[in-house]
């Protein structure tokens, strides 16, 4: 159903996220991701399903949790309290909402379970992408108060998800894409190959110090994919702006049920055309020889330049509250290249001078478009 509806309202999908798909009333929701029988109609069916998903070119990504513990699990569950995180009283710490507990990602019992229950469901299931839920984030939601689970007394267990995610990385080998919930520091990204973001929400109300919504991590660590989520209701009524910056940053929106089916006309169509432009030009967006924020020749527009040998992509933003109609960008020009205002699709005839092309894509107030270059 998930692939149906990216078909349907979209026309792409490059992936589909399964959660939920090892929840057990017997054993929990967490930990043991492997009752089958029970959750998915067997193995050897829901591997058949995963495999003709993936035939077609839609990759099939699988939820686990990195934190998450039922005392109820098969295999972890007698284990939960005991590898639980502390809380400062020293008791384990327990989440009501999911009857589970919090691991210490730094004990290595849990590293042994979690990463052998990784290598299993890879070798079960044969799936291109396994996420790591709650892994990323260094704000402090997640505190560990013990004195003997090989950390400081009381610390934000971050050096336990970097040793965690290379036994992950160790156990599915170097195929399996992996990727947390939230954009790691850089010495996670080694073991990794993504992450969920939610930079383009949460940096909303810093427009004033930030107008571009630049996401330079994008830029300082290319081959480490970035996932949008922005919304969690459909887009209606014009509440629709913010998809305008992963468009902008060239990076992935993440999107699906239940949201698109109640996405109205104008929300829908500018998530449409930004996928579009972006698959059609894979290979820049891909590139590792990628530049934020280049010159541009009007202030308020900002650009950012995706190159391959064959083509330069630039992705523009005009932050002004006009419509910018003269030469935004200025670039070097190759003999025999031509050059397209990408969001319309409409060939551009730019002004050449002294070996520079002097280029007029469309852009509207506060509006994204692009241009790209094809080389000879």
């Amino acid at each position: 159903p998930n692939v149906d509806t990216m078909l349907k309202y979209v026309g792409l999908c490059d992936y589909t996220h399964l959660f939920g798909w090892s929840a057990s009333k017997t054993y929990g929701d967490w930990g043991d991701y492997g009752h089958y029988d029970e959750t998915v109609g067997g193995k050897e069916y829901f591997r058949d399903n995963i495999r003709q998903v993936q035939e077609k070119g839609i990759a099939v990504s699988l939820y686990i949790d990195g934190y998450l513990s039922s005392a109820k699990g098969q295999s972890a569950g007698a284990h939960a309290e005991e590898w639980a995180m502390k809380d400062p009283d020293g008791s384990p710490q327990y989440v009501k909402e999911y009857d589970s507990y919090n691991e210490c990602p730094y004990l290595t019992g849990w590293q042994d379970h979690l990463s052998e229950a990784y290598r299993r469901v890879h070798q079960d299931l044969d799936t291109k992408i396994l996420y790591v839920d709650e892994y990323g984030a260094t704000d402090g939601r997640w505190k560990c108060h013990a004195k003997d689970h090989g950390h400081n007394g009381y610390e934000i267990p971050y050096a336990g998800e970097v040793a965690m995610l290379k036994r992950l990385r160790e156990a599915v080998g170097p195929d399996v894409a992996l990727y947390t919930e939230y954009p790691p520091a850089e010495v996670s990204r080694q073991y990794l190959d993504g992450s969920i973001t939610y930079q383009a929400l949460w940096s909303a109300d810093q427009e004033p110090l930030a107008p571009h919504f630049i996401d330079l991590p994008r830029f300082a660590f290319p081959d480490f994919k970035q996932l949008h989520i922005i919304y969690y209701v459909a887009n209606r009524a014009g509440n629709w702006w913010l998809l305008k910056y992963p468009f902008f940053n060239g990076e992935v929106y993440r999107i699906g049920v239940p949201n698109l089916p109640g996405m109205d006309e104008p929300s829908l169509a500018f998530l449409k055309r930004a996928i579009e432009i972006q698959c059609a030009h894979r290979d820049a967006f891909a590139s590792r020889d990628v530049e934020p924020l280049v010159p541009t020749e009007v202030p308020g527009v900002f650009a950012n330049r995706f190159s391959t040998p064959k083509e330069n992509v630039w992705t523009l933003y005009n932050a002004n509250g006009r419509s910018v109609s003269k030469p935004v960008l200025r670039v070097k020009h190759a003999r025999g290249a031509t050059y397209e205002d990408a969001w319309s699709g409409k060939p551009i005839t730019p002004e050449v001078k002294s070996g520079q092309a002097l280029v007029s894509p469309e852009l509207g107030p506060k509006g994204v478009g692009g241009v790209v270059q094809k080389l000879p």
